[in-house]
This record gives structure tokens, sequence and C-alpha cells, in this order.
């Protein structure tokens, strides 16, 4: 006759989920990987970083953010998208063109002096008693073959829109 140990399921599940966590803790390899993970998760995930070339730290809906990657990328859009209502009537005064055609004639006129933002990093942020933020960045430009770094300075208005850039 079988004797039978009175053992439940969950009993037995729980003593190997123990023992399988005791002996996962014990391996110094499955803790440096748990923990090369958690910091991963902690400082941003996967894509976080920019891939080779100078990018701002800012959230992809930030305007200022916006205005950037679209002078790098030439997107006429994203450019136009992120500028304050005034901001985009003196571009379309200077241009002589109304919306979005405005920045394109912007992005002519750098083609035919044979200009292009290639990069930029954001390097300090400053929030001003006015209720302004104003943005400190480094743009990596080039110019045929020389390639140089320009400091550019934009002012947030309080609706967190591109209000001036300098």
């Amino acid at each position: 006759m079988a004797r039978t140990t009175g053992y439940t399921w969950t009993v037995i599940a729980r003593r190997v989920a123990a023992r399988t966590v005791r002996h996962i803790i014990r391996d110094p390899i499955v803790l440096l990987a748990l923990t090369c993970l958690a910091a991963i998760l902690v400082l941003g995930g996967p894509g976080a970083t920019p891939t080779g070339e100078l990018a701002a730290d800012a959230d992809a809906t930030d305007a200022a953010e916006r205005y950037m990657r679209g002078m790098r990328d030439r997107d006429v859009g994203e450019v136009f998208a992120s500028l304050s209502p005034e901001m985009r009537r003196s571009l379309e005064q200077r241009a002589g063109l109304l919306g979005p055609a405005a920045v394109a004639a912007v992005f002519q006129e750098q083609e035919r002096r044979g200009e292009r933002t290639i990069g930029y990093r954001l390097v300090a942020r400053y929030d001003t008693i006015q209720g302004d933020e104003l943005r400190f960045y480094v743009v990596q430009a080039q110019r045929g073959d020389e390639r140089r770094e320009i400091p550019y300075v934009l002012t947030l208005a309080p609706d967190g829109t591109v209000a001036r850039v300098e």
C-alpha cells in the first residue's frame, strides 16, 4: 500500500518557487544582470540616449525639442508648429510667405549658403521671473567641410511655444 505525503500542490509550488529564487539570488551573474536591467529601466530604457549625434534630453512633445529636431532634420511642419503665434507672424513678415512656406524659405536660404544643422545638445535651462523659460543649446553646424559649434538661446513662452531664438 502506498503512503501519501499530504502536501498540496500549492505547498509544493511555493517550495519550488522559494528554492528557485534563493538559487537565483545567490548567483552573482544573475544578480548583476538583474541590477543592470533595473538601472536601464530607471534611467530611461532603450532609446533614451542618442545614437551618435548630439541631441537634447527633453521629451518629444516639448516645443524647444521639436524646434531643434526640426532644424536638424529640415522638417518644415515641426519647426512651424513649435513657434508661438508672434514668432510665426514675424517669420512670415520677414520671408514674405505664409505658414510653413516661411520656414521652407529659411531652409532654402541655408541650402543656398551651404549651411546645415547636423546636431544639437541642451546645455542648461533657466526659468525667468516673467514666466518664460530659457533653453541654452550648443548647435553643431556644417558649412561645406567646416564644422562649428554655435550657442543658441531659445525662449519658451508660458504656453510652452518657442517665443524667441537668439
